[in-house]
């Protein structure tokens, strides 16, 4: 998606064309300079929270904005999110 905001340091926005979502970064994502318009991929968990936009807690995040196919790799990028982070989760309840 597109980032929307960065006015507050600690409130990153981020709009995917569904809707707005916050950005819950840290550690080395926080010493990136990001700004709006920026064409980012996130992956990471998804939380609703209620009286507030959802909220990402972001395990990877990567700027796409100069590759003008970043659409097409989307799919590679969720396989590949899938088998590192989710997978291993899910193996060990089976």
């Amino acid at each position: 998606g597109v980032l929307v905001s960065n006015e507050d340091e600690d409130r990153l926005l981020l709009d995917d064309s569904t809707g707005i979502v916050e950005l819950n970064l840290s550690g080395d994502f926080r010493q990136r300079q990001w700004k709006t318009g920026m064409y980012v991929m996130v992956v990471g968990g998804y939380f609703v929270r209620t009286g507030d936009i959802p909220i990402i807690k972001v395990h990877k995040i990567v700027d796409l904005s100069p590759f003008p196919d970043r659409e097409a790799m989307w799919y590679l990028e969720v396989l590949e999110a899938y088998k590192l982070f989710y997978q291993p989760l899910i193996e060990e309840f089976i």
